[in-house]
């Protein structure tokens, strides 16, 4: 092969390679603008699933908040003193109804007094108090 069939050869090839090259740039130009108009499509939607997760972080953290403040009452309203059964509790939110059994009345009033107590309620109310002969059924409303 001669210099001039070499030279030839390769700026043959040299073509051919640019054209390949040039072929690959369009191709990745067209790919790259179709994954850009892709992503602008998608940013609405992200946009509406990114506000949706933070309405959702929001009130799971605030159920989180009262939850610990309803156990934070419980845990009060089980601190039960000798000669106290706990029946029903029922927590509302705002006002906790307490049924139970005392070994006699001093012992509900102790335990009504201890509630009052702790901080934890602004008004302790003892609604019921009921005596069979052996134990004092009683109902209190605790508001907070």
């Amino acid at each position: 092969m001669t210099a001039r069939n070499h030279t030839e050869a390769l700026r043959e090839e040299s073509s051919a390679t640019s054209e390949f090259a040039a072929s690959l740039g369009a191709q990745v130009s067209a790919q790259r603008q179709a994954l850009e108009q892709e992503r602008d499509s998608l940013v609405p939607e992200t946009a509406a699933k990114e506000s949706i997760a933070a309405v959702l972080d929001s009130q799971l953290r605030s159920y989180g908040t009262l939850k610990d403040d309803i156990n934070g009452d419980l845990g009060e309203v089980h601190k039960t003193p000798a000669g106290i059964d706990l029946d029903v509790l029922n927590h509302g939110g705002s006002v906790v109804d307490v049924t139970g059994w005392g070994a006699d009345e001093n012992a509900v009033f102790a335990y009504a007094r201890q509630l009052r107590s702790s901080g934890r309620f602004s008004l302790v109310v003892l609604t019921n108090t009921n005596i069979d002969g052996i134990k004092t059924a009683f109902s209190l409303v605790l508001y907070k």
